[in-house]
């Protein structure tokens, strides 16, 4: 991977991260910003410095469309500051 697209959406497979591939890992590493859904925040964080924990901003007991607004808002601004943006 010689360059690093604008943004990645990766998962982790259906088993949470005993399923992660090498690419997403590989992904993970190698971004700039990475925003994280998995729970797994500790392992996340160890893969890539710059992850943001997305939990506190998605259980806040308000609306789903308010919650994935703000999150979309996030990432896209993430995304309009340069290429290597990943949501896992």
């Amino acid at each position: 991977m010689a360059t690093l697209a604008d943004l990645y959406l990766v998962g982790t497979g259906i088993y949470g991260l005993s399923q992660i591939t090498l690419e997403t890992r590989d992904i993970i590493k190698r971004c700039r910003r990475v925003f994280d859904l998995t729970h797994q925040h500790r392992f996340m964080k160890k893969l890539n410095p710059t992850t943001v924990d997305l939990d506190p901003c998605y259980w806040t007991g308000e609306e789903r469309e308010v919650v994935y607004e703000r999150l979309v808002e996030m990432v896209l601004a993430a995304v309009a500051e340069g290429p290597g943006v990943a949501l896992v």
